[in-house]
This record gives C-alpha cells, sequence and structure tokens, in this order.
C-alpha cells in the first residue's frame, strides 16, 4: 500500500519534505515489508533501525558488508527466515495492526485541522 511519510529538515520543524514509499518493500536488512517509516527512512523497517527483531525482541546488528564480510546480515536473514516459516501469519498481522492505527490516528488528527 502506498504511503507518505514527511520528514522534517531542521531541528526548528520550518521547511519539510514528503515522501511516497511501499510498505510492503523488503527491508533492506532484514528482508521483512518494511510496514512503516523510521527514522532511518523508508528502506529500513522501524525494528532494524531500532536494532531488534520484530519477532522476538533480540538485539541485532548488521555491520558494513566490507566490515565482516556480509556475515552479519546473512546472520539476520537466516533469523528473519526461521521466524518466517514457524510464524508465517506474524507479518500480515503487524501490516493490519500498523494500517489500523495509522487510521486511528488520521481520524485523530482531523479534530485538530
Amino acid at each position: 500500500m502506498k504511503r507518505t511519510v514527511r520528514y522534517f529538515k531542521d531541528s526548528l520543524r520550518k521547511e519539510s519534505v514528503e515522501i511516497e514509499y511501499d510498505d510492503e518493500v523488503p527491508c533492506v536488512i532484514c528482508g521483512e515489508p518494511v510496514i512503516a517509516a523510521s527514522m532511518g527512512g523508508t528502506v529500513v523497517c522501524p525494528w532494524c533501525d531500532c536494532g531488534k527483531c520484530r519477532y522476538c525482541g533480540i538485539s541485532i546488528t548488521v555491520l558494513k558488508e566490507e566490515i565482516d564480510g556480509g556475515k552479519s546480515k546473512r546472520e539476520v536473514l537466516e533469523h528473519m527466515k526461521w521466524h518466517r516459516e514457524r510464524e508465517p501469519e506474524r507479518n500480515n498481522q503487524l501490516l493490519i495492526l500498523h494500517r489500523q492505527l495509522d487510521a486511528e490516528d488520521k481520524e485523530g488528527m482531523k479534530q485538530w485541522k
């Protein structure tokens, strides 16, 4: 689903830029759907941005490929595959929940306009 996020260019929030993204595109780190924009942008899911597994909450760290030859990214992808195979509906539930919360936020913001 196409979504829009606004990032502020300065700390005073005077200038901003809106970016359109697809919430079902895979995260460049874990390969799972992005679901929501994060401070890291629209190509990294919020969980990877915070260094946590979306399924079990363990800390994950991915180093640049030049540093570890891609080992840490492979380990994260294997970890996510393990969850995906055991909990196939979990991502769909997260996507539905996020969309419901987003709709509620938009409805709540209408009263302030």
